[in-house]
């Protein structure tokens, strides 16, 4: 349980702070909201640029990616090191801890920024590398407009 906690604590850390930062923010139908989507998808490329990532003993970022209005960091999780099933009951204390990293943590908050301000959600997919098992920690966009006022 103590090597879950660490990956849990660290993984969101390093995840938020991929991104370049810059510059921007981003939604879809008007100019501007076109060109906030733009800096968004340009942020998430640049991004693609260092993976995949060895974030900790047991967890690797592949790809971060945008589908619709939807961004999502797309993990693989080393089974053999951590059990799917304690990652999948520990989803709630995760996600606490990726909203304190995200009002904290300056790059993490800039990051979220640009989500947010582009209407897009955020997902967090983590997918065990022996199993069909996986989590996916959501924020809506609502959540994170809220996480931001903090």
């Amino acid at each position: 349980m103590k090597k879950l906690f660490f990956v849990l604590m660290l993984c969101p850390l390093l995840m938020l702070t991929m991104p370049s930062c810059s510059g921007g923010t981003g939604s879809t139908n008007s100019g501007t909201d076109k060109t906030k989507m733009e800096l968004l998808d340009k942020e998430i490329d640049l991004s693609n640029h260092q993976m995949p990532m060895q974030v900790d003993f047991a967890t690797t970022l592949m790809s971060l990616k945008r589908q619709s209005m939807t961004v999502s960091y797309q993990y693989v999780v080393d089974e053999d090191a951590i059990d799917m099933d304690e990652v999948i009951a520990n989803q709630r204390p995760f996600k606490t801890t990726l909203e304190n990293q995200i009002t904290t943590v300056k790059e993490a908050k800039y990051f979220a920024s640009m989500v947010a301000d582009a209407g897009c959600d955020l997902h967090f997919v983590y997918d065990g590398n022996h199993s069909a098992k996986n989590v996916t920690i959501e924020f809506t966009n609502a959540e994170l407009k809220s996480i931001l006022k903090k």
